[in-house]
């Protein structure tokens, strides 16, 4: 490529013969500096339909100039959508270019200015690691546009921060993201090894490591229509996998910065997979258990059951009299294996309103309790706490 900035963009696609044309006639009506390098690569999933015949098409009748490059690297066989989107983050990464995006086949950008409306804050400020713009939401089977809604924190930022995306994926889908490629080759290598990794997952890595830039404008659409990859089921645990992979890459995020916005991971966790993690640890001080006289801990699972729990008692008051761990709240569920330690000593956990059967403590009650059975003499001064075991959900 020639001096000056240059940006690689990925059409991921897949049988979207009746959106691809849409798709790329908009990119390639981008008004673009005379400086700035475009490198389109051709990611198309082995489609069966005409997707790839049709990109083809209508690159050869566009009279583009030397600022354009394409590369086709489509696949030869179906490698299915969470293989081809880490593929095609590979390829972003490894592309030697300043900026990079991934456009879904079925998306458009509405803005013939997208990439430099996009490049302009990420010229502006190096911290920022990427940029992203409000979506315009279009219903295939309405025919209906409708920009999405963010809440008011949003709207008031000029930045998407770690614990806004933590909490929900306000940054949208690929397709209105486009990333610094230093930084994101500065994320962990490891998130690729990940059974999943889509929109949300990416970018709050992405804000991790760097400033998201708000664009307040809905200059790409999202289209929503039976076929399309989402369709509103991204993040439902996937049949066949043996632990949902919203706590798997919660898992993820949790080992490589450590206690970072749990609180906001546990919402997200509990809003699109159905898991809970938040539980909390109930302190008496004489005058009974009461919602005011609580400490909220997380959840934190090792695998498709078993979880952990840690937390520091130590910012109880000194007069706790007894203490109580209530898991979670909701969900009726069996737990078993279960094991309390505070402070390097094992202690009894009781369960106020499970039965045991067949090694399991059963709770038919959404607000599963286990009393504490600490010392008097341990429970004056108490630091780390931790609990382990298993739990399964009904």
């Amino acid at each position: 490529m020639k001096s000056g900035k240059s940006v690689c963009i990925a059409i991921s696609c897949y049988n979207q013969e009746k959106y691809i044309g849409q798709c790329i006639e908009h990119l390639l009506a981008q008004q673009l500096e005379s400086n700035i390098q475009v490198k389109i690569l051709i990611c198309d999933d082995a489609s069966t339909d005409r997707t790839k015949e049709i990109i083809v098409d209508v690159i050869e009748k566009k009279d583009l100039n030397g600022n354009w490059h394409i590369e086709d690297h489509s696949n030869r066989q179906n490698m299915g959508m969470p293989k081809n989107t880490k593929r095609i983050i590979r390829l972003l990464m490894d592309s030697g270019a300043d900026y990079g995006c991934i456009l879904e086949g079925d998306d458009y950008w509405i803005s013939p200015f997208w990439l430099k409306k996009h490049m302009e804050p990420l010229d502006e400020e190096h911290g920022i690691s990427m940029s992203n713009n409000y979506l315009l939401l279009y219903n295939q089977e309405s025919n209906c546009f409708a920009v999405r809604q963010y809440p008011v924190k949003v709207q008031e930022s000029k930045y998407i921060l770690p614990e806004m995306q933590a909490e929900d994926n306000y940054t949208g889908n690929f397709s209105s993201n486009l990333y610094r490629i230093s930084s994101l080759n500065e994320i962990p290598q490891s998130f690729l090894e990940q059974p999943y990794v889509d929109d949300w997952f990416v970018n709050l890595l992405m804000a991790m490591h760097g400033k998201v830039a708000s664009i307040k404008e809905p200059i790409s659409v999202y289209r929503i229509h039976p076929e399309g990859v989402w369709n509103g089921n991204q993040n439902v645990s996937e049949e066949g996998q043996e632990e949902n992979t919203i706590s798997q890459r919660i898992r993820f995020i949790h080992q490589h910065y450590p206690g970072k916005y749990i609180a906001e991971l546990a919402a997200f966790s509990e809003h699109w997979a159905k898991i809970p993690m938040r539980g909390k640890i109930y302190y008496d001080i004489g005058t009974g258990f009461k919602e005011e006289q609580s400490l909220a801990v997380y959840i934190m699972f090792e695998n498709k059951s078993h979880f952990t729990v840690d937390a520091d008692l130590s910012i109880l008051p000194k007069r706790v009299k007894a203490l109580r761990y209530d898991p979670e709240e909701g969900y009726a569920c069996d737990m078993w294996g279960m094991q309390a330690i505070l402070d390097g000593i094992e202690i009894e956990m009781t369960a106020e309103n499970g039965i045991e059967k067949n090694d399991r403590i059963v709770f038919d009650t959404k607000d599963p309790i286990f009393i504490l059975q600490v010392p008097r003499k341990q429970m004056k001064r108490m630091g780390s706490f931790h609990v382990e075991g298993d739990i399964e959900f009904k």
